[in-house]
């Protein structure tokens, strides 16, 4: 991924396994307990012993990718603009196309009014206090951390939380995100 995504998107600081002179920059994990944080070290990936994945050799695809908001900046940009960043593409305008469809029919999911594509959640319509526009897609990590691409707004919202859960503060992101959106 390194050499076919992350390098040719000009992504520095996106790593599976961050080398060392990364470490200093990563944050702590949290988990709330009783209203107060408190660090997370019962998870392997949170402050236990899997934190920097030092000796990991499974890359750990669904939950192990260290990002910037930068980097992730440039990656949903390429995105909206159908898949390609200047001179590279990324993914073909079908393929785009085809992960932004919502493939779980009326299969219920979390979110109401969403379903969920290839990688994504897609938002099949605009549903009540949902201000998220019908097309819009994206993608939660495992510590809070909530992305969300609407092209029909042009609009791009990176929320970086290291804490498990944060789904309050996630909705107040989306919230503030769409009361900034030009009237």
């Amino acid at each position: 991924m390194a050499r076919r995504i992350f390098e040719p998107l000009g992504m520095k600081d996106t790593y599976f396994f961050p080398p060392k002179e990364k470490w200093r920059r990563m944050p702590t994990a949290y988990v709330l307990r009783e209203g107060k944080l408190v660090k997370y070290t019962s998870d392997p990936l949170g402050e236990g012993t899997m934190k920097f994945r030092d000796g990991a050799k499974y890359s750990l695809p669904e939950g192990g990718l260290y990002s910037t908001a930068a980097d992730l900046l440039v990656l949903y940009k390429t995105i909206l603009n159908g898949g390609a960043h200047g001179t590279f593409r990324l993914l073909s305008p079908a393929g785009l196309e085809l992960m932004r469809q919502s493939h779980t029919g009326e299969l219920r999911t979390g979110t109401p009014g969403a379903g969920w594509g290839l990688g994504w959640f897609v938002m099949k319509e605009q549903s009540a206090g949902q201000p998220m526009t019908a097309g819009t897609f994206g993608h939660g990590g495992r510590y809070g951390t909530f992305c969300f691409l609407d092209p029909k707004n042009d609009l791009i919202g990176i929320f970086l939380i290291h804490r498990e859960g944060g789904s309050d503060e996630r909705q107040a992101f989306v919230q503030m995100a769409y009361a900034a959106l030009p009237q």
